[in-house]
């Protein structure tokens, strides 16, 4: 592992005695243990031997595999089975060649659809569709093909892009004895709607017209996901062709249109709708769409419209739920009727945590905090339990500035989250906690180490080298820069790092838990000069030779990276980018060419001005003399100016073959780019 310390954030303590809060608790009581002991169906030691096995074996000859599994001792059940699934989710080669042993050396073992589907799901996140494809005929020969079974296969297949047999899957099954339904239709096009794959269900279902008529549900399916991915227009084809066919709309594709305009600021057009049905189908009007109406209304601050729609509501006797209420009584806190707030919400005959919420969340925004954390001290009172979001919200609104703006030092509510998490006997939660907050943290050096790449420049990245898969990233961006790269690994044994993290809890400094530690430590990934991305290395071992016998090793990773290198250099390797990984450069004679600088000087400027102000509010950018401000609310990482700016080249492409050209001066291109990254931002 790596010799430099990690540096932890402070604890909670110091926040509460920086501002002088007094803390907040509710009574904490550790979950009963069960009263009766119920024995595992699997044994821990079995497991793990097996699984060992697999991992180590995995590639050696399939006699040399069978032989080392026989001689351990294991009991195998369907339980056993899925178990070994669960511990390798994303590599197919130890669950197969399990399944191979079991037919081969435990012939009287029958599969079930269960375990088929556990090796189908495992098989389909590794993308060997090949395979994939062979056991999804193997299930149909035996019989097992089930719901699930449709499910996992047309999600691997639709996300490998695999679209023709996608079609074919359907034709298979029919082979096979699982005759066309529109049931098992349905099913999958609901689940690749919710898997954001809601293009390749629509092939789906065309291809298979003929075969399977579809019918309101499947339309109602395609409407929401096209609206979940933001695609209005061919939500409106999908709704177009829905009442061609005869089919009459629902009111949750409705809602969902609906959402999806007044989320993309089109505020008129989703009133226009709302409208439509209270003109032509008042009659399927209910709670959910008024309180989506009246929601939206609160947060645009059309608090009077929002009135009147609640007194249609009630006038009609439809009873208004709590979310509806929260809603209402967060928009009066906007306008600063406060009373009137409080007035509501004492009405209430069953108030749950949506109303407290409202009710907090207004307060914060007109700043009273104090008061905000009275209502939270009566709703424990009446038993309303809070939940993360909860504390979350009241620390902001007590921190003022400090929690609105940016991250803190003195203020993690990660910290706060795993500790929670770790009180509460929940380890491999708080681990798998752990694992996401530090995934989350990689945009930021990546997005400044592809930044600063250049053929000029030595870029030294010394934190999250351990995370599987990140040191493969960094190679990528140095073989895309066409520029050298090398790792150098100071190797340092677990038990001195066991030892730091200790010394480290005596002096009462932040430090991992015992069993958080041991988990790291076995996720971490050891550099092999193998890997291409992991060569050359240079490593040192400084508890091994002392630091004096490895230090050279530094020297050799700083001579490698500087060496002048000609046609005669031999030993160093600078990295090549493939036509993937190269970019195109634009022409001069392009028209595009100065949209493409023009846009690239908007970035630079913006990420100049939030470096210089070191994690601070970025409120208007200014460009130049005779040029519009950008105006900044929030932090903008350099992926999300990236994909802007490809979007409005795009864009500005596709209006030029019908409309005037792009322009073709410098400052135009900027002024077009300033106003769709504000109009952007802003409705993000």
């Amino acid at each position: 592992m790596k010799a430099r310390p990690t540096t932890f954030p402070k604890p909670l303590i110091n926040l509460l005695s920086h501002l002088q809060l007094r803390t907040l608790t509710t009574n904490f009581t550790l979950p009963k243990p069960p009263n009766s002991i119920i024995t595992p169906v699997v044994n821990p030691s079995h497991l793990l031997r097996v699984c060992t096995i697999l991992y180590q074996q995995q590639h050696s000859p399939h006699p040399k595999l069978q032989t080392h599994l026989n001689r351990c001792e294991f009991h195998l059940t369907h339980e056993f089975f899925l178990q070994i699934c669960n511990k390798f989710p994303f590599s197919w080669r130890p669950v197969y060649n399990f399944f191979q042993f079991t037919q081969t050396q435990h012939p009287h073992f029958n599969h079930t659809s269960t375990t088929f589907n556990k090796m189908l799901d495992v098989i389909g996140k590794s993308r060997n569709i090949e395979l994939f494809w062979d056991v999804l005929h193997e299930m149909g020969r035996r019989g097992l093909i089930n719901d699930k079974t449709c499910r996992i296969a047309l999600k691997t297949l639709a996300s490998a892009r695999e679209m023709n047999k996608c079609v074919e899957f359907f034709h298979v099954m029919n082979g096979f004895g699982c005759c066309y339904s529109l049931e098992i239709l349905n099913k999958v096009v609901e689940t690749l709607c919710k898997s954001k794959l809601v293009v390749e269900a629509k092939y789906v279902v065309i291809k298979l017209r003929d075969w399977i008529k579809p019918n309101g549900v499947t339309y109602k399916f395609l409407i929401s996901g096209f609206c979940d991915v933001g695609d209005l227009i061919e939500a409106s084809k999908v709704w177009n062709l829905m009442v061609d066919e005869g089919f009459e709309l629902d009111i949750d594709s409705i809602e969902e249109m609906m959402v999806t305009l007044f989320k993309s600021d089109r505020f008129g057009e989703a009133m226009k709708l709302f409208q439509m049905m209270r003109a032509n189908r008042v009659d399927v009007l209910g709670v959910s769409t008024y309180g989506l109406v009246i929601n939206w209304m609160c947060k645009k601050g059309k608090l009077g419209q929002a009135h009147l729609v609640f007194d249609e509501m009630q006038k009609r006797g439809i009873q208004a739920d709590n979310m509806t209420m929260a809603s209402l009584i967060y928009g009066l806190l906007t306008k600063c009727r406060v009373r009137e707030a409080y007035m509501i919400m004492e009405g209430i005959e069953k108030p749950d945590i949506t109303v407290y919420h409202g009710m907090i969340k207004g307060l914060l925004k007109l700043r009273r905090a104090s008061e905000a954390t009275q209502v939270f001290r009566e709703m424990i009172k009446k038993g309303c339990e809070p939940i993360m979001h909860t504390y979350i919200m009241l620390l902001q609104g007590h921190l003022g500035k400090r929690g609105r703006k940016g991250s803190d030092p003195l203020v993690n509510f990660d910290t706060i989250f795993v500790g929670g998490l770790v009180k509460a006997g929940k380890s491999l939660e708080a681990t798998k906690y752990v694992e996401r907050v530090m995934n989350r943290g990689l945009e930021v050096p990546r997005s400044e180490v592809d930044r600063s790449l250049s053929k000029d420049n030595i870029i030294i990245v010394d934190s999250l080298n351990s995370i599987k898969g990140y040191r493969y990233e960094l190679w990528c961006l140095a073989r895309a820069a066409g520029i050298r790269y090398c790792v150098l690994y100071c190797d340092v044994e677990v038990t001195h790092c066991r030892k730091w993290n200790e010394e480290r809890r005596e002096r009462v400094e932040s430090s991992y838990n015992d069993k958080i530690f041991d988990d790291l430590v076995r996720r971490f990934e050891k550099p092999d000069r193998r890997n291409r991305w992991d060569s050359p290395l240079f490593e040192l071992w400084p508890f091994k030779d002392g630091v004096e016998k490895s230090s050279p090793a530094i020297v050799d990773a700083v001579l490698y990276l500087t060496k002048k290198v000609d046609s005669k250099t031999k030993d160093v390797r600078v990295l090549l980018p493939t036509i993937a990984t190269q970019t195109a450069r634009v022409s001069e004679a392009n028209s595009l060419y100065e949209m493409d600088r023009a846009t690239q000087e908007v970035m630079s400027a913006i990420m100049e001005a939030q470096s210089r102000a070191i994690g601070g509010p970025v409120n208007r950018i200014t460009l130049g003399h005779g040029l519009p401000t950008v105006n900044i609310s929030r932090a903008v990482g350099l992926p999300e100016l990236r994909r802007l700016r490809r979007t409005f080249i795009k864009l500005a492409g596709q209006s030029s073959l019908s409309g005037p050209p792009p322009p073709s001066d410098a400052e135009s291109a900027k002024r077009m780019f300033v106003d769709y990254l504000n109009r952007e931002l802003e409705t993000a």
